[in-house]
């Protein structure tokens, strides 16, 4: 997976954040096929109706017929005019630009993979470890005082690792958030992206 593209969807993650910074544990919104897991208050995964533990808005977000699609067409905000698609070509190209202009991304002598041990189609659901050791065989760290780099890393211990879960958000986070939304929009890549996309 090419760096940026990380970089884009943490981006975009994080600019969710802000103005929403958890689901809600007993609401199916944005957790439709969340793995079951006995700490929720309510579940959204398809075996609910069988156990009669879904949650109350579970139609209106995770079903055929839910919320969005009884409106009309292209009428939800966010959604684009069918003029204003993005065609096959025009995302050939961009994503070509975009990788030459992220002076960001690791070179081939940063990072060494240890493969190890290809599985076979067979072998998939054995739930046998064939590759033991690390996958990376070297990294080089020097990646990681890259400003976006870091300023990524610092977002790794901010959140919860189980949705529904109510985060304590501090100012210290909500700086780190900002500080790195700042570090990427600057790079000269997202300058780009963003133009392309105000476009539309």
């Amino acid at each position: 997976m090419k760096v940026w593209i990380l970089f884009i969807g943490a981006g975009i993650a994080l600019g969710c954040v802000s103005s929403n910074l958890y689901t809600a544990p007993d609401s199916c919104k944005g957790r439709c096929e969340e793995p079951y897991s006995r700490e929720d208050e309510c579940h959204c995964d398809a075996e609910c109706e069988s156990h009669h533990n879904c949650c109350q808005d579970y139609y209106t977000h995770c079903q055929p017929g839910g919320g969005w699609a009884e409106e009309e067409p292209h009428t939800h905000e966010g959604f684009s005019r069918s003029q204003d698609a993005i065609r096959d070509e025009e995302l050939l190209q961009l994503s070509e630009q975009l990788y030459t202009l992220d002076h960001n991304k690791a070179q081939p002598s940063d990072i060494t993979l240890n493969p190890q041990y290809q599985a076979s189609p067979e072998e998939t659901d054995d739930q046998q470890d064939r590759s033991p050791q690390p996958l990376y065989g070297y990294v080089n760290e020097g990646l990681f005082s890259k400003p976006t780099y870091a300023s990524f890393i610092k977002l790794l211990d901010n959140y919860q690792r189980s949705t529904g879960r109510e985060e304590e958000v501090t100012a210290e986070e909500l700086r780190e958030q900002d500080n790195f939304l700042k570090e990427v929009m600057g790079t000269e890549l997202m300058r780009k992206l963003f133009a392309f996309l105000h476009k539309k």
